[in-house]
């Protein structure tokens, strides 16, 4: 799965709609803008929303799904979960909290994809 499907995914899991139309030209730029215009309820949430690169984003999706979050420092792992779905990334101390994002959308997406 593409990055542009895990957002697609996790944005499911929140309830977003993903339906704009700058969400299909954004992918034909050079580069393509992975990031997505989400709406809720008829409001647009956000205008470049990913999960993926902001941490905030992150830390929202995981607030809205009551996501636990793991640490598993000996080896170097961080998980998301939360009833069943898990998904856990390598990390670094130190680094720009990448893997917990992705660790994060991963299980998003994966909440999406079974709704």
């Amino acid at each position: 799965m593409n990055d542009r499907e895990l957002l697609e995914l996790a944005a499911k899991a929140c309830g977003f709609t993903i339906n704009h139309p700058w969400n299909k030209s954004r992918l034909l730029m050079d580069p393509p803008v992975i990031a997505l215009v989400v709406h809720k309820g008829g409001e647009v949430v956000h205008t470049a929303w990913n999960p993926l690169t902001d941490n905030s984003a992150a830390l929202s999706l995981a607030n809205r799904l009551c996501l636990d979050i793991l640490f598993y420092p000996g080896d170097e792992v961080v998980a998301a979960t939360e009833a069943g779905y898990e998904s856990g990334e390598q990390f670094s101390r130190g680094d720009d909290c990448s893997a917990l994002r992705r660790a994060i959308t991963r299980t998003a997406a994966a909440i999406g994809a079974a709704l």
